[in-house]
């Protein structure tokens, strides 16, 4: 079993990010974080331009008590353009629909080190709200980071 960073941009198209694959499923969790951190944190935007103007993003999905589970990873659109979900059990993966899991949506934008501390940051609306959806308004634009199971 293995799995792949893909991309899918504003216009729909997907890609193979790395043109790799990984074993861990960890793994390929922080290579996608790792790309998402370079295209919002590695440029020359002050702080407060960072948070605001963002390009790309990974779907990190929490279970109930706010934990983020790496055994259910965002998986893109599927079948009919619906959103996906893997779940890993045992050496197997699982793809299901997002809506049909309780799974909490948190939309990871990269990780800040200031005097020391490592900062996760997470899309918020113009309102300062977290975007927990992933069809909210504001990711039409952007470059949307997830993982599936390597073919």
């Amino acid at each position: 079993m293995s799995f792949q960073v893909c991309t899918r941009d504003e216009y729909g198209q997907t890609a193979n990010v790395f043109n790799a694959k990984f074993n861990v499923i960890e793994d390929a969790i922080k290579s996608a974080k790792d790309a998402v951190t370079s295209d919002n944190i590695n440029n020359a935007f002050t702080l407060d331009e960072k948070r605001r103007n963002w390009s790309s993003c990974f779907v990190e999905l929490f279970d109930n008590d706010g934990n983020p589970d790496p055994n259910v990873v965002y998986a893109g659109k599927g079948i009919a353009a619906r959103e996906m979900v893997c779940i890993i059990k045992k050496g197997a993966v699982e793809s299901v629909v997002l809506s049909q899991t309780d799974a909490l949506v948190k939309i990871f934008i990269g990780e800040v080190q200031q005097s020391g501390k490592v900062e996760t940051w997470y899309a918020q609306d113009q309102r300062g709200k977290d975007i927990t959806a992933v069809d909210h308004p504001d990711l039409m634009s952007k470059t949307v980071y997830y993982i599936r199971q390597a073919p």
